[in-house]
């Protein structure tokens, strides 16, 4: 058994060195598909990025081009889903991925996949995976670009909710700075992005470090006990402030 999952191993890492460039190309389609689906279908403000048609196209241009590329694509469907919430909560979400590509962003290419995983994976309930993988590819320098990520996932949840209160008519005042404030407001009211910061950034630590042990199946002991770590600070979260913290 064991025999037979190394050949396989070694014939698909051949396939992959021989057809690299295509391989590659299909990957990005696909991850640039599912990840631009997931964006239009949860924010739902811009029917403009609602056909599929276009949905197809642009992953096809994401797919034979430089990675920046595609983020700057999914950038720019964001910031077309929160235009239509208020053009000032676009300015000031644009600006911030602004400021940290030019801050640090500049400094690592894999940082934005960490970024885009973080929210979009959110949406979905798994983005407890991104700490564990990103560690066992990733040194510690990648953590600005977790704690953005996280950042990111709570500010669109502020933007979400801020949308969902204007369309049902909830008491928000209607000004040039109402959104901002709103969204302000929600983040520093809600402890469980800083609770989520400090279980990702633990769990990291923890999968790195022993990773880089000197220990048997390291790997797996590294995935095994920064589970136990997220889920630990998860648990004590919950019965410590009562938050009712589901990271996800």
């Amino acid at each position: 058994m064991m025999m037979t999952l190394l050949v396989l191993k070694n014939r698909i890492r051949h396939f992959y060195e021989k057809h690299y460039h295509i391989v590659r190309c299909i990957i990005k389609f696909l991850i640039m598909f599912f990840v631009s689906e997931v964006l239009t279908h949860t924010m739902e403000y811009n029917t403009f990025f609602q056909p599929t048609a276009l949905l197809v196209l642009v992953s096809v241009v994401a797919a034979v081009t430089p990675d920046m590329v595609s983020v700057l694509f999914l950038v720019v469907m964001a910031c077309g889903e929160i235009v239509n919430v208020s053009v000032l909560l676009c300015m000031s979400f644009f600006i911030l991925f602004l400021v940290y590509l030019l801050l640090i962003g500049r400094l690592d290419a894999r940082q934005y996949y960490v970024i885009v995983a973080i929210p979009v994976l959110a949406f979905l309930r798994i983005s407890y995976t991104v700490p564990l993988i990103a560690a066992c590819v990733c040194t510690p320098a990648m953590l600005p670009a977790l704690l953005m990520g996280i950042f990111t996932q709570y500010l669109m949840m502020g933007i979400m909710d801020y949308g969902a209160a204007t369309a049902t008519g909830g008491s928000v005042q209607e000004n040039v700075l109402s959104a901002l404030r709103y969204v302000i407001d929600y983040v520093i009211h809600n402890e469980m992005w800083l609770i989520t910061m400090i279980a990702f950034t633990l769990t990291f630590l923890c999968v790195y470090f022993i990773r880089c042990a000197a220990v048997k199946y390291g790997m797996q002991i590294a995935i095994l006990v920064g589970a136990i770590v997220l889920m630990t600070v998860e648990l004590l979260s919950n019965i410590i402030w009562n938050l009712n913290l589901a990271i996800g």
